[in-house]
């Protein structure tokens, strides 16, 4: 029997920390430990104290420098994660890498300070077929939150709002007015 040469302890090559993620993202790395039994893929918050965790992914055969699983991420809120991949050992304990500080940014700016922009792309890999191509250094154009209040907005609204109940109470001066007199 042919045995791959084993790594010793879990690699993530993709994302890494600091990162700002948009869309679907391709986590890549290689887990192909000795005794490998299976492994796990999760998210969580960056600075959850409770140590909760999502599953994304649970598989039972060994990846070498290949996709561990697609983590979309638009659908979840805004904010900053961390994945931990969990390979599991026979006769040990899992082994536990975590990635942290993930700036997961689809629906707000991107800070301007940012080392990388992962976000999915639809050209073709360098080997040809269409895939998870991970674009760096270039952060995409934000859209304007039409939630969003502005200084301006709230200064026209106020404007507006007294405009209104200035002449609803001369309506109501007139009506009342008129119908005095016609008593």
């Amino acid at each position: 029997m042919l045995q791959l040469a084993y790594i010793e302890k879990p690699i993530i090559e993709t994302p890494r920390e600091g990162d700002v993620l948009q869309g679907s993202i391709t986590v890549k790395g290689s887990i192909d430990v000795i005794g490998f039994q299976s492994f796990e893929v999760y998210f969580g918050y960056n600075s959850d104290v409770t140590n909760t965790w999502f599953l994304l992914e649970q598989r039972d055969e060994p990846v070498n420098r290949g996709v561990l699983t697609v983590w979309d991420t638009t659908q979840i809120t805004d904010g900053n994660y961390r994945i931990l991949v969990k390979v599991f050992v026979e006769d040990s304990d899992p082994i536990e890498v975590i990635i942290p500080n993930l700036r997961v940014r689809n629906y707000t700016p991107v800070e301007t300070s940012t080392p990388s922009t992962l976000q999915e792309s639809t050209q073709p890999a360098d080997n040809g077929t269409p895939g998870n191509n991970l674009v760096g250094s270039t952060p995409t154009k934000s859209t304007e939150n039409p939630a969003e209040i502005t200084v301006v907005s709230l200064f026209t609204n106020v404007v507006k709002g007294i405009g209104i109940a200035f002449l609803l109470l001369l309506l109501i001066a007139a009506f009342l007015y008129i119908r005095g007199r016609s008593r």
